[in-house]
């Protein structure tokens, strides 16, 4: 396995493509692309930059690994992408996903939203600080990022769309809605130097996994390892 971190947090490549020993990367801006292309050959690692749209994707050979991190919530045309994988993936090949698969527009499921309110209301003060509206609040406001761009645009088809296609390996999910506190909007009110609010954290958290597994909450991201069926 070919595994390029550099290129992974500078480039951002869409997709990353293993054949043998020859490390492929797509990414529709080619400036971020070459760009990424150098950092990774400056620490030991040699890709091929294809600039593409992978709404439009376009294969050719035999792959044995397709490293999907982050993008597949961007896309519109998940269909043709994973229809495209599927077909270029080799026998023993791989498919590895890692992406938020919240509610389209990376909205609250109505259950969800009762939850998270619920625990924004019982809080302490301090942790009910929007960051992004600049006062305290006891309600979530949403946003639908998918009329800004393509954020989240099709995110909740991401684990029905990948399951339908390949057969499943691993599938860990995660963030029922522990996201909601710890992003750029609450986030900031933990001091995790300060015992209390590593104890208000961890419980926010054990709480989160409690919904994930008890199926109470559908997750908003997760981890999923996958091949071709049979």
């Amino acid at each position: 396995m070919v595994f390029a971190p550099s290129v992974e947090i500078v480039a951002v490549p869409y997709v990353l493509l293993h054949y043998f020993l020859m490390c492929y990367c797509i990414d529709i801006n080619e400036e971020l692309i070459n760009r990424g292309a150098k950092v990774a050959a400056a620490n030991g690692v040699t890709i091929t930059p294809f600039v593409q749209d992978i709404n439009f994707l376009e294969l050719d050979g035999t792959f044995d690994l397709v490293f999907a991190h982050a993008i597949l919530h961007h896309l519109v045309e998940l269909e043709h992408v994973l229809d495209e994988i599927k077909l270029y993936l080799s026998d023993e090949g791989k498919i590895i996903v890692y992406d938020v698969t919240a509610r389209n527009g990376l909205l609250l499921w109505p259950t969800q939203r009762e939850v998270v309110n619920t625990l924004l209301k019982a809080l302490p003060s301090k942790f009910r600080y929007s960051h992004v509206l600049k006062r305290s609040t006891e309600a979530y406001v949403e946003i639908d990022h998918s009329d800004l761009g393509f954020e989240c645009i099709r995110s909740q088809d991401i684990v029905f769309l990948l399951q339908d296609r390949f057969a499943t390996m691993c599938l860990v999910k995660g963030f029922a809605f522990l996201r909601r506190f710890t992003d750029c909007e609450f986030g900031p009110n933990f001091d995790l130097t300060n015992d209390s609010d590593v104890k208000v954290f961890n419980l926010l958290r054990e709480l989160d996994e409690w919904y994930v597994d008890s199926g109470l909450l559908r997750p908003e991201s997760v981890f999923w390892v996958g091949r071709r069926p049979g």
